[in-house]
Formats: C-alpha cells, sequence, structure tokens
C-alpha cells in the first residue's frame, strides 16, 4: 500500500513543513531590521521603566503549577473514562 494514499495529510503536512523550513533559513542569513526613531516620537520611549507587578520566579511556579494540575486532572479524567468504558463491556 502506498503510504500517502493512507494518510493525505501527511503529505500536505511535510510539504508545509519543508516550507517553513526553507523560509527559515532563507531569513535567517538575511540583515537585521534597523529602526530609525525620530524627534517627534522618541517621548514614547522615554518613559521610567517600573518594576513588574510578580517577580519572575512567582511566574515560573504558576506556571509550573497550573500545568500540573492541569496534567494530574487530564490523566484522572483519562483513567475514569477507561474504567468506565471497560465496566460496559
Amino acid at each position: 500500500m502506498i503510504w500517502w494514499r493512507s494518510n493525505p495529510n501527511l503529505v500536505s503536512e511535510i510539504l508545509l513543513r519543508l516550507f517553513l523550513l526553507g523560509a527559515f533559513l532563507a531569513m535567517e542569513g538575511r540583515q537585521g531590521f534597523f529602526r530609525t526613531i525620530r524627534k517627534e516620537e522618541a517621548w514614547l520611549y522615554g518613559y521610567p521603566h517600573q518594576d513588574s507587578f510578580i517577580t519572575t520566579t512567582t511566574l515560573w511556579m504558576m506556571v509550573a503549577i497550573v500545568r500540573g494540575r492541569t496534567f494530574f486532572l487530564k490523566k484522572k479524567i483519562f483513567v475514569t473514562n477507561a474504567i468506565l468504558s471497560f465496566r460496559s463491556l
């Protein structure tokens, strides 16, 4: 059996990934864009720096806790569905 006939989405995904890889490699070697800030817009960048309300450590702790709870909740739902489907047999 020909592999691309069994999964036609695979061919389009491979072509899309090759296109994106080519676009990335083409842009990676080019020179970056340098923006010139004019005097009339310089006031936009003149405000003083403000400290963050949440520290980086606290932010990553929140990310880890929320992601961990989501993972275990999803695992619990999967196991519960598997048990319920086994009981219905």
